[in-house]
């Protein structure tokens, strides 16, 4: 029974500090959907291991594994949550849309003026890009990218109600998250 005590402490230290690192560093470009994602497969990495386990008869360690797959899909998508929830009260508007089959997230710091993108195009290539914001009213924000660092097509976006210019000739709508 004791060997079966250090394996769940194992385990849950483990989750512990899975579960600090993502509450106090979170991505830039995380949301609840990228968040899920990865809660799934982190439960289906462990399943696989659970599954891997049964069959070479070590059954502690595998029920031990799959009760932990079920608790980490929780455990991840409420340790996401409360991330998110401290970044968006710590001065972030954040924003996304969909443009040339690329779906794009936008952070905006208005602590210090920068502004961060992520992007994710049709073919899974993913790309960020920085840069310097300017308010120019209470709705309108100038995005300049900074291409000396950063490779992109992206050089000024223009956010205006609810709608982001600089792709292209049309205006998209933002969805604020």
């Amino acid at each position: 029974m004791s060997q079966y005590k250090h394996i769940i402490a194992i385990v849950i230290l483990i989750d512990v500090v899975f579960l600090i690192l993502m509450y106090y560093c979170p991505p830039r470009h995380q949301d609840a959907l990228t968040s899920l994602f990865f809660s799934f497969r982190v439960a289906g990495f462990c399943i696989v291991v659970s599954i891997v386990l049964f069959m070479l008869k070590k059954r502690r360690w595998g029920k031990t594994i799959l009760a932990n797959a079920f608790l980490m899909l929780f455990a991840v998508n409420a340790a996401s949550g409360l991330s998110s929830r401290t970044h968006w009260k710590s001065g972030h508007i954040d924003y996304a849309f969909q443009a040339n089959d690329s779906s794009f997230s936008i952070t905006i710091d208005k602590n210090d003026s920068l502004f961060f993108i992520y992007f994710e195009d049709k073919y899974h290539t993913e790309g960020y890009c920085q840069g310097v914001y300017r308010k120019e009213a209470s709705n309108i924000y100038y995005m300049d990218v900074d291409t000396n660092s950063w490779k992109t097509h992206l050089r000024r976006l223009v956010i205006k109600n609810g709608t982001i210019e600089g792709f292209g000739e049309k205006k998209i709508p933002l969805k604020s998250r």
